[in-house]
C-alpha cells in the first residue's frame, strides 16, 4: 500500500496507516520529517504544475477573462479556495496601503473565515470558482501574483500547487514566509515576506522591474517542477523501493 501523504492527513487516527503503509511520499518537508519517524519508507517530492506547458517555450496572450472585465489595472490576483490559511490580518494591511491596485480573489470562499471587512473594501473582488480550463487565462490577466498564507503548524507542510502554476504563466509571485522549504525550489524568483510592509514593498518592486527576461527564468524554473517530472522523480522511489 503506497499513501500520498499530505496535509489532509494530519490528524491522529491517520497515524496507524502511515505506519503500515509500505511507502509513504510527503509533498512537503515538515510533514517528511514527521512521518519518517513513524515510517522508514518515507519519501519528499513537492508538488508540481501542468499549467502553461504551452506556453513555457514561447508567449501566449490571453484574451481578459469576463470576470475581470471591468477591474482596473494593475491586479494583484490570488487563486485557489479562500479559507482558513490566509492571514487576513496582513493582506488587509496590505491591501489598505494600497488603494490604487486591484485585489482580486478567484476560487470558492469558506466564508467562516474571511472577514466582513474585506468584502467591503473598495479594491477588493471576488470573483467566485474557475473552472479548470480557464485557469491559464485568468492566471494571464494578473499583474502580480500572491500566496498570502498565515504562518503556523498547518502551513509549514504546505506546498502550494498554485506556487508553479503562477510562475508557469512567468508571473511574478509575493509569498508570506510561510513554507521555508519553497525557497530551495524557487531559485530567488519569488519575494517572501513576513509583514505586511516588506509584502507592499514586493509587490511594488515587482511592478516596477517586472521584465521578459524575468518572466522566462520563471517559466524556466516552472519547467522544472511540471508533473511529468516529478511523476519520474516518483518513478524512481517506486523502482528503488521495490527492487529492495
Amino acid at each position: 500500500m503506497i499513501v500520498p501523504y499530505d496535509m489532509k492527513h494530519g490528524i491522529t487516527s491517520e497515524n496507524k496507516l502511515v505506519r503500515e503503509s509500505d511507502l509513504v511520499i510527503c509533498t512537503s518537508k515538515a510533514l517528511f520529517s514527521k512521518k519518517s519517524i513513524q515510517n522508514d519508507n518515507t519519501y519528499f517530492v513537492p508538488n508540481g504544475t501542468d499549467l502553461n506547458l504551452r506556453s513555457l517555450n514561447k508567449t501566449i496572450t490571453y484574451p481578459l477573462h469576463q470576470k475581470l472585465d471591468g477591474i482596473s489595472s494593475p491586479i494583484i490576483g490570488y487563486l485557489g479556495t479562500v479559507e482558513r490559511r490566509i492571514n487576513y490580518e496582513l493582506i488587509q494591511d496590505v491591501i489598505t496601503s494600497n488603494p490604487d491596485k486591484s485585489f482580486v480573489f478567484a476560487g470558492p470562499i469558506s466564508e467562516n473565515f474571511v472577514p466582513e471587512l474585506l468584502y467591503k473594501m473598495p479594491n477588493v473582488y471576488f470573483i467566485g470558482p474557475i473552472a479548470h480550463a480557464e485557469v491559464e487565462q485568468v492566471i494571464s490577466n494578473f499583474d502580480v501574483a500572491i500566496i498570502p498564507f498565515k504562518k503556523d503548524e498547518v502551513s509549514n507542510t504546505i506546498f502550494p500547487i498554485k506556487l508553479f502554476e503562477y510562475l508557469s504563466a512567468g508571473k511574478a509571485v509575493i509569498a508570506t514566509d510561510f513554507n521555508n522549504d519553497l525557497e530551495e525550489y524557487t531559485e530567488d524568483s519569488v519575494y517572501y515576506c513576513g509583514d505586511a510592509v516588506s509584502f507592499s514593498v514586493a509587490i511594488d518592486e515587482a511592478l516596477e522591474n517586472d521584465s521578459e527576461q524575468r518572466k522566462q527564468i520563471r517559466k524556466t524554473l516552472a519547467r522544472k517542477n511540471t508533473w511529468e517530472i516529478r511523476a519520474e522523480q516518483i518513478s524512481i522511489i517506486l523502482n528503488s523501493h521495490l527492487g529492495s
